[in-house]
């Protein structure tokens, strides 16, 4: 079962939520990434199993706008760059 958690930047009170690490719920594998172009971070599918259970690797890429141009995300927040106060699981998914 995958995992989210909410996140508070203590700086400029921006929240968002993302797994942080590599979680994997039934069918996907996601990975939480900023992306380079739109300063947001989200959760970035990089697997999936398909009908027959093979695992299918996928580029990661940004939610917002569909760059590929990401990184793994640090944690830190994508506008003051100060680690962000993890506040917890948000969600349980599949």
């Amino acid at each position: 079962m995958g995992q989210s958690n909410s996140y508070t930047c203590k700086e400029c009170k921006k929240h968002l939520i993302a797994s942080l690490v590599d979680t994997r719920g039934i069918n996907q594998k996601v990975l939480a990434i900023k992306c380079n172009d739109c300063s947001s971070v989200s959760d970035s599918i990089i697997e999936y199993s398909s009908n027959s259970n093979t695992i299918i690797k996928v580029e990661p890429s940004c939610y917002e706008c569909s760059s590929i141009n990401v990184v793994k995300w640090d944690g830190k927040c994508p506008h003051c760059n100060i680690k962000m106060t993890d506040n917890g699981l948000f969600s349980l998914w599949d």
